[in-house]
């Protein structure tokens, strides 16, 4: 449909999984689990239009799932780059680096990253909606006239975000109304927090808070141009960078891979986790299903 609208996609999957989001990942598979049990249910009754629901819910999007997507984007001559880690920061490399000119996502964290334009709910005919960040000012739900694209990320880890969950009770008018007051200087904000004494802030949040804001700004992408990993912006040229120097361990931003490793994974010729070859993974698979049939 893209391609017949004369839309060139260049299609972004997730690699492997990155530290900072492993409650999320937990929480994810548990859903799924959830969802094929009720969907086995649904398919005792007869219901097969919930089941299906359900089954579609529960889906795991693999590696090797991603692999045979792509061997359809090859037919096409679509490009495509398999993530060293998060589609989400990929996707927004891509944008930021003028590749592409507006994301089409499911995800609202795309936002978050600082992509100004975003397509959202886009059905098979095309139809969606877009967010245009530059247009911000505009929303008359919440007055974001002043806001900065640094206290729009503030306030979206605030109200809970995949890399942390939110201070119980604080939502995202709650941590919109925090940071338009108090400005996004996280510290400035808890001790507002803190001084209202409704809210139980763990005592390790604000640690975690800075990981999820570097998380953010500078974590592992490919680069197409270069051809091996590089930060999502410069640590040297971004007013942040300066923070990484508070962590010993910047694996949380997702470990650093050689370039050719890094080409393979991203031309989807090696699994994003384990990195051994697709051919070899799919030859093993035919081996063993010889040997089941036997």
């Amino acid at each position: 449909m893209l391609l017949d609208s004369q839309v060139t996609p260049i299609l972004i999957f997730d690699g492997a999984k990155l530290v900072m989001k492993g409650n999320t990942e937990d929480e994810r598979e548990r859903n799924r689990e959830e969802h094929k049990k009720k969907a086995e249910e649904y398919l005792k009754q007869g219901n097969s239009v919930m089941a299906h629901k359900m089954f579609a819910s529960a889906v795991d999007i693999t590696p090797e799932l991603a692999h045979a997507f792509v061997e359809a984007a090859k037919s096409l001559n679509v490009e495509y780059y398999v993530a060293p880690y998060e589609a989400d920061a990929q996707l927004a490399f891509m944008y930021f680096s003028g590749r592409a000119q507006v994301i089409i996502t499911e995800d609202s964290d795309l936002l978050a990253f600082g992509v100004k334009r975003c397509f959202f709910k886009m059905d098979k005919f095309g139809f969606g909606f877009e967010v245009n960040l530059d247009e911000l000012a505009e929303v008359q739900e919440l007055n974001f006239r002043m806001f900065t694209p640094d206290m729009l990320l503030v306030t979206c880890i605030l109200s809970g975000c995949d890399y942390l969950e939110s201070i119980k009770g604080i939502g995202f008018k709650k941590a919109h109304k925090l940071v338009y007051e108090n400005g996004k200087e996280v510290r400035t904000v808890l001790k507002k927090i803190r001084r209202e004494g409704r809210h139980l802030i763990p005592m390790s949040y604000e640690n975690t808070f800075e990981k999820a804001l570097l998380t953010f700004k500078f974590q592992l992408v490919y680069d197409p141009e270069a051809q091996k990993l590089v930060h999502l912006n410069d640590p040297e040229k971004n007013e942040h960078g300066p923070l990484l120097k508070n962590h010993d361990n910047l694996d949380f931003l997702g470990k650093y891979i050689d370039a050719p490793t890094a080409k393979q994974i991203a031309l989807c010729e090696i699994d994003p986790i384990s990195h051994v070859k697709f051919t070899d993974i799919i030859e093993e698979k035919k081996q063993a299903q010889k040997k089941e049939g036997t």
